[in-house]
């Protein structure tokens, strides 16, 4: 089984910048290692032969609408309610600082 301890679970956190107590760590690390025990169950399993799952039922069918092209709705009409908007585009504000 692979096996996490806390500091690796912390640095873990770290890299993906979610700040957890010591409470939520405790539970996370309960939460990591019960699916690690379920994932290692899982593996134990002898698949050999058995064709890899595609769909859960294989008489399940979707019927899909055929595409069809309707009245389209015009820039004008949405960028009346946008708040912000510069040069007909909608203005969001900056995801990245410089």
């Amino acid at each position: 089984m692979l096996h996490f301890d806390e500091q690796s679970l912390r640095d873990l956190a770290g890299l993906c910048k979610i700040a957890c107590d010591d409470q939520e760590l405790s539970r996370l690390m309960k939460n990591l290692e019960a699916i690690l025990e379920y994932v290692d169950q899982l593996n134990a399993l002898n698949t050999e032969g058995i064709p890899p799952c595609r769909q859960i039922a294989d008489d399940l069918t979707l019927e899909l609408q055929d595409d069809a092209v309707s009245d389209l709705l015009q820039a004008a009409d949405y960028l009346r309610n946008i708040p912000s908007k510069v040069g007909g585009m909608i203005k969001i504000p900056a995801i990245f600082k410089s």
